[in-house]
């Protein structure tokens, strides 16, 4: 959207082109200046401000994108003071399954083994060939779970720098989850 306004200066006019990007209360702000220089025109002529500013929410996007950066943060804390390589967490941006978004899992080293194995289990079950017969599915998965489990928590206890990235990955997940909510007009 492109505003045009007048200004006069002593000896002589002058006519600028004011583009807008985010029209919504800008635009009101904009609005008002001018109305209020032309007023203030008429009849005492006072200094407009050099520069106005405008305090928008902050965007969903911003959020989501910080807490991406405090989870990827948080895991990296947890993987140099874990001594155990399996339990490590790496985080990827990987596609949805039959889309093109794309989103930010975070996967435990012990959990891709299961996983391929669940693939290639299935794939049997489908008669893929070279695939693996035999039911998907690994009760070993409950046990590194708990003791991951464990681990996180023994950290979040015996490590300040841990529990202050874990603590922040959470409270830029809450503030998320209210800035949507209020957006979508969810009253919880």
């Amino acid at each position: 959207m492109t505003i045009q306004a007048l200004t006069e200066k002593p000896g002589h006019r002058e006519q600028k082109q004011i583009n807008l990007r985010c029209p919504g209360s800008f635009l009101s702000v904009i609005m008002l200046t001018l109305s209020i220089q032309g007023f203030a025109q008429e009849s005492v002529s006072p200094k407009l401000p050099e520069e106005i500013v405008v305090n928008a929410p902050e965007s969903l996007k911003h959020l989501q994108t910080q807490v991406k950066l405090a989870q990827k943060r948080m895991f990296n804390v947890f993987n140099e003071i874990n001594d155990d390589d399996q339990f490590d967490v790496h985080c990827t941006n990987d596609k949805r399954w039959q889309s093109k978004i794309r989103e930010q899992v975070c996967t435990p080293n012990y959990l891709k083994p299961v996983q391929e194995e669940q693939v290639q289990l299935i794939l049997g079950q489908m008669g893929m060939i070279g695939a693996k017969k035999g039911f998907a599915g690994n009760t070993q998965i409950g046990i590194f779970n708990a003791r991951f489990e464990e681990i996180m928590k023994a950290q979040f206890i015996a490590n300040p720098e841990f529990r202050e990235a874990l603590l922040e990955y959470q409270s830029l997940t809450e503030q998320l989850d209210y800035t949507m909510g209020e957006r979508l007009g969810r009253k919880d």
